[in-house]
């Protein structure tokens, strides 16, 4: 699974969140601030192939922020910075 895309960024209301995926799965979004404590988590499904989700940040405090997926059927890990003005 990775992580293929976050628009717009610096973002101020939603992020769209492009994800590669290998396998039809359920997957975990986290979204971590830059010391590494854990803001917001969302389960999403994924289909095989290119996949979008939309993600509301317009309650996060501006500054920098890490979005990750967690797969645990393919056990990665994949991570993109996200800038909330």
């Amino acid at each position: 699974i990775k992580l293929t895309g976050l628009y717009p960024n610096p973002a101020t209301e939603e992020v769209t969140i492009s994800i590669d995926a290998p396998s039809a799965e359920r997957i975990t979004l986290v979204v971590t601030d830059i010391y590494g404590k854990q803001i917001m988590q969302q389960n999403i499904t994924v289909e095989v192939g290119s996949n979008n989700t939309k993600l509301n940040v317009g309650r996060l405090s501006s500054g920098i922020y890490l979005i990750q997926l967690r797969s645990t059927k393919t056990n990665t890990n994949s991570v993109l910075k996200l800038v909330k003005h």
